[in-house]
């Protein structure tokens, strides 16, 4: 009789995770897999799990939905959520409100090469086989507000304990570094830095870069970090101005904000565009979506205007294509992947005027802003018509 573990892992981009799936079934799961609700409920009907995990974002139904519909059909199972959005106060509440036990995985997943895959991948899921959920969204609560008193030394954290926390609280132990060390960041960003990672201490800088393209990858920043066995954090330098402001309003004024097209490997995007942007920010629940970036709990902490929010480092190709069509040109984006973009200083929420949806809602096509550091860095030019609003593919920068 076979005795290993059986999962059900439900995700609705499972065909890009099938590394992962191998991995744990090396580990010893026995894994199926479903890319829906009506799929996860199918083989809940019909087969017995130990453990099933959910994606939250999904296309309706959504994980949460997904988890209410197969609980009653699975009451012995141990249900975690495996998502990227453990940050967001729309899912936590809405795990808050279920009448059943669900744990919590944050989906950061490492390079299966990685020395940390097994603390970082396995060792959750591990856990959860052996013990069953043992950290629901109320102990996540409960230990973010018994840890909120600013009295522990982020510096003085092992990495291993560090990796382990929830998200949420990594981002206070990022803000109370960053009161810290503020003495050393106003120095570097005063000398003409742009990003600043510190690490086992508030001096000196670690590393550090003066243009969005040369900010290290994560991979760097975690091999660095595993080095001095302490957490990492990474800060932007602040931006007082960084588009037009009235230009960048909803009404008529948004409906001729200019525009490029990217195409993420089949996945077009038409976002704004904006030479007064000193770099380009984009949303990262956006580009998770279309898998064009692998999930990380590793942000780091800039502000807006005085408005903080939370970022990673973008570093992605794609294909501009220009949108009187016939060319299209491969170039890199650079930048800040800005988490919880809706809530960050950088969206735009439609107001009473707009003609092209409801008050409240996202503006069309600002699900990013591309500065002009798209230009400088990837030698481009890209011509305005004037007329219709849009870009033309010009030739190379001198």
């Amino acid at each position: 009789m076979d005795t290993r573990k059986r999962i059900l892992w439900v995700d609705d981009q499972i065909d890009g995770l099938e590394a992962y799936v191998n991995a744990l079934q090396v580990a010893g799961f026995l894994v199926d897999t479903a890319d829906s609700c009506a799929k996860a409920e199918e083989l809940t009907r019909v087969g017995k799990y130990e453990i099933i995990l959910v994606d939250i974002l999904m296309p309706p139904p959504d994980g949460i939905e997904t988890l209410r519909r197969i609980h009653p059909l699975q009451q012995a199972s141990a249900l975690a959520v495996l998502s990227s959005f453990l940050y967001l106060d729309r899912y936590r509440e809405q795990l808050r409100n279920l009448d059943f036990p669900v744990g919590l995985i944050e989906k950061d997943l490492p390079n299966i090469e990685a020395d940390d895959f097994d603390e970082r991948f396995l060792s959750p899921i591990r856990d959860l086989a052996l013990m069953g959920v043992t950290k629901t969204i109320a102990d996540e609560d409960l230990l973010l507000e018994e840890s909120s008193d600013g009295r522990e030394d982020p510096f003085s954290i092992p990495l291993v304990d560090f990796m382990k926390r929830p998200i949420l609280e990594k981002d206070r132990l990022t803000l109370r570094a960053k009161e810290i060390a503020r003495e050393t960041l106003e120095k570097a960003f005063s000398e003409g830095k742009l990003w600043v990672l510190l690490c086992g201490a508030p001096e000196p800088v670690r590393a550090s870069a003066s243009t969005p393209g040369d900010v290290l990858e994560e991979e760097n920043v975690m091999e660095f970090a595993r080095s001095q066995q302490r957490a990492p954090f990474q800060f932007w330098k602040p931006l007082q101005v960084d588009d037009f402001g009235n230009w960048s309003n909803c009404g008529n004024a948004l409906l001729d904000y200019p525009t490029v097209t990217l195409d993420f490997r089949g996945e077009v995007l038409v976002v704004h565009f904006d030479t007064g942007a000193p770099m380009t920010f984009f949303s990262y629940e956006e580009l998770l979506k279309i898998g064009a970036i692998r999930p990380t709990t590793n942000f780091g902490v800039s502000a807006r205007n005085g408005e903080e929010y939370f970022t990673v480092q973008l570093n992605i190709p794609v294909l501009l294509r220009s949108q009187r069509g016939g060319g299209a040109r491969s170039v890199v984006i650079t930048g800040q992947a800005v988490r919880d973009w809706v809530s960050a200083p950088y969206a735009r929420h439609c107001d009473e005027t707009c003609k092209l949806q409801k008050a409240g809602r996202l503006c069309h096509g600002r699900i990013a802003l591309i500065g002009r550091n798209l230009l400088t860095e990837n030698q481009i030019v890209l011509i305005l018509d004037g007329i219709n609003h849009q870009t033309l593919l010009g030739g190379l920068g001198e």
